[in-house]
């Protein structure tokens, strides 16, 4: 038990980069898509993980989208 509370933190850091590489990689195909209709799949296919962690990420890109007055 005592190993497991000495482990513990070291998996959820990992967790935790992992996590914050599957948001760096959503982000580079929002940002790397050439027109708003490939961005609003994509903010679709995010939205269809159901994650937390993409709120933010989420939250920056409609205020992009809602910006560029896209319908």
């Amino acid at each position: 038990m005592k190993n497991l509370l000495l482990i513990l933190p070291l998996l959820l850091s990992t967790a935790g980069a992992f996590a914050n590489e599957q948001t760096a990689v959503w982000q580079r195909l929002y940002d790397k898509a050439v027109n708003d209709d490939m961005r609003y799949e994509i903010l679709l296919n995010i939205r269809q993980l159901h994650d937390t962690q993409y709120g933010p990420l989420l939250t920056q890109a409609l205020a992009d989208l809602d910006s560029r007055q896209i319908t």
